[in-house]
């Protein structure tokens, strides 16, 4: 698993959300913007590579 945060994204992501609440407030909340605020600019890579190697 690799973890990329990308500072940039997350203001962009903020401000969005932010946004949303005065746009659909039936829909997205304060409260929802603070549960979601960790997750704001990170960006998560999960992989499963197996290594196969021929003992020739």
């Amino acid at each position: 698993m690799i973890t990329f945060l990308d500072g940039m994204l997350r203001i962009n992501e903020e401000k969005d959300y932010l946004s949303r609440i005065i746009t659909y407030p039936e829909t997205k909340s304060k409260e929802d913007f603070d549960a979601k605020l960790h997750r704001f600019g990170t960006l998560i890579i999960i992989y499963n590579i197996e290594n196969k190697t021929d003992s020739g």
